[in-house]
């Protein structure tokens, strides 16, 4: 609040209660669909032995798709609507164009369904890949 209230200010940057209401189930399904991807590759660990790497590349991947480090508009059209159809974008760049801009009704319904679609095919993913997984784990020792 100390940084961000001068900052709006100074660049005359408004939103409204309202859109930032709007925006938290986004950021909720972001941060879940976050979880679930990470999940999923914690489960390569029935096959390999360290996935660390494997959320390093997540994680920077996750920083450039979700528009935190080039915003979307900044990108060629044919990337930016790709990058539309994708979980991560609920991290970052659709929650900051609803509070910063607001959307039509048509246009948060369309990223609701489709963040609760990505929720649904991220879930099945892991289920699939730990019960594919949890077939050949075998644990020896003390």
């Amino acid at each position: 609040v100390v940084v961000g209230t001068p900052f709006f200010y100074y660049y005359s940057v408004s939103f409204s209660v309202v859109n930032v209401l709007l925006s938290l189930p986004l950021i909720l399904i972001g941060i879940i669909a976050n979880i679930l991807m990470g999940l999923l590759l914690s489960y390569l660990a029935f096959w390999v032995d360290e996935t660390w790497t494997f959320h390093v590349i997540k994680d920077i991947t996750t920083w450039f798709l979700s528009g935190s480090l080039v915003p979307y508009s900044a990108l060629p059209k044919v990337i930016e609507t790709i990058f539309n159809y994708l979980p991560f974008q609920f991290l970052a760049s659709t929650p900051a164009l609803i509070i910063t801009q607001g959307v039509s009704l048509y246009q948060y319904l369309f990223y609701l369904v489709l963040g609760i679609l990505w929720l649904v095919v991220l879930w099945a993913m892991n289920i699939v890949l730990f019960r594919i997984g949890i077939r050949y784990f075998a644990a020896f020792g003390n």
